[in-house]
């Protein structure tokens, strides 16, 4: 079922890639890749029956999918507000891509905060994926902050015409 889910993911994805013309998201779906990878790095962890963190790991894997849901989403929305030829946008559409962008933002800082909150002795493998997801997770943050400034400067530019 997770399979068939990544593929209609992806798929989709592939599929809308040029619906993003009018505000460069490249940056953000290579992030969002790059976190698909790493989700794909730590399933045969999970598939490990000696793993100590294996509940660990499947949260990490969790939060990971549920990342590129909500980055994807984005994309759509991104796609939608493209696709609107009778003007070029709204205040009330660019707000709810803000709106949207500052809750993936937060879910992205929660999960910084909940990797580097981890106390208890891991596997040098886990501690391993766990760097580098907060990586990710704090490039993702640094990018989304530059999305919503893109966003911010549209948003002015619409209320001035």
């Amino acid at each position: 079922m997770k399979r068939i889910s990544f593929l209609a993911l992806i798929l989709a994805v592939a599929f809308s890639l040029n619906a993003y013309a009018a505000l460069d998201t490249t940056s953000l779906m290579e992030l969002r890749n790059k976190i698909f990878q790493e989700s794909q790095a730590l399933k045969p962890l999970l598939a490990e029956s000696g793993s100590k963190d294996i509940i660990l790991l499947n949260s990490m894997c969790d939060v990971s999918i549920m990342t590129m849901s909500q980055l994807d989403a984005y994309f759509y929305m991104v796609g939608i507000f493209n696709s609107v030829k009778d003007s070029p946008g709204s205040a009330a559409a660019v707000g709810y891509l803000v709106k949207w962008l500052s809750e993936v933002k937060n879910g992205s800082d929660t999960n910084i905060k909940v990797l580097a909150s981890i106390t208890t002795p891991v596997e040098a493998g886990t501690t391993k994926h766990i760097q580098i997801l907060s990586a990710y997770y704090t490039d993702l943050s640094k990018q989304l902050d530059a999305e919503i400034n893109k966003i911010a400067l549209l948003n002015k530019a619409l209320k001035q015409q």
